[in-house]
């Protein structure tokens, strides 16, 4: 086992460990590995396995063990405990706050410069207040498939208005 898995998997045994005393039962200790890519900081596979960003971690290991372990094992607690439920919802926050964790959000804001291969994004849409890159992916989304998107800011529907070329001018 390598040395950051070592470190990551002592801080899972550390919170579940203040679980089990806190709730009074068990829990089940599920795999856990660091080959999770990209942005993602963690997830968790409800009654599988959870999986952490191995750069994200070397590059976040105080804040990344003290908000991001917590998050994912509160997913996992909360399943066992009440089965489906939302996944950021009441019950998640209750776990989250019931096993120390500080600061209860959603997502991370750590610089994942480094973690990530980000896309070309040759497609440029508008709306009401900026200009939109996207992806090829996305664009074959929004005009094949007509799957729409709105600014959140100005509440307009993104138009097409062009391509940029993949190639250096």
């Amino acid at each position: 086992m390598s040395i950051e898995l070592s470190e990551l998997s002592q801080a899972v045994d550390a919170f579940y460990t203040v679980a089990e005393n806190h709730y009074g039962q068990p829990f089940k200790r599920y795999p856990i590995s660091l080959r999770l890519k990209g942005a993602t900081a963690g997830k968790a596979f409800l009654g599988r396995e959870m999986r952490f960003n191995r750069v994200l971690f070397m590059e976040n290991k105080a804040e990344f063990l003290a908000r991001t372990v917590p998050h994912e094992i509160a997913h996992m607690i909360a399943h066992d405990l009440y089965g489906k439920v939302k996944p950021h919802g009441h019950q998640w926050k209750a776990v989250c706050i019931n096993i120390g964790m500080k600061d209860v959000k959603r997502t991370h804001s750590y610089d994942v410069s480094n973690s990530v291969n980000r896309r070309p994004r040759p497609y440029t849409y508008r709306c009401g207040c900026k200009d939109w890159d996207m992806t090829a992916n996305m664009h074959r989304k929004m005009s094949v498939f007509g799957r729409g998107r709105h600014c959140k800011a100005c509440k307009q529907s993104l138009v097409y208005v062009g391509g940029k070329s993949l190639i250096a001018a």
